[in-house]
């Protein structure tokens, strides 16, 4: 646990320094917080982290990401 701020702070570092944002929903999603994600609480400035992962509650794992954040020839990359 940590406050909004401190995700804001690792969000901003992270795009500085071309780094995926990655957070893992398998425990905070599908509801569980209040929210659709748990990420929903840090109000991130452009909404969403590069790649949210998530299962457990689903009863279903996966994936999604940004549409800045996609896999090309070579991986995953930023546009």
């Amino acid at each position: 646990m940590a406050t909004p701020y401190y995700y804001k702070r690792l969000r901003t570092i992270a795009k500085e320094n071309e780094i995926p944002f990655v957070v893992d929903e398998t425990k905070t999603g599908v509801g569980i917080t209040g929210k659709m994600w748990g990420h929903e609480h840090w109000n991130l400035q452009d909404g969403c982290p590069d790649l949210v992962t998530f299962g457990g509650r689903a009863g279903v794992s996966g994936f999604y990401s940004t549409v800045a954040f996609k896999q090309n020839d070579t991986g995953l990359s930023f546009e």
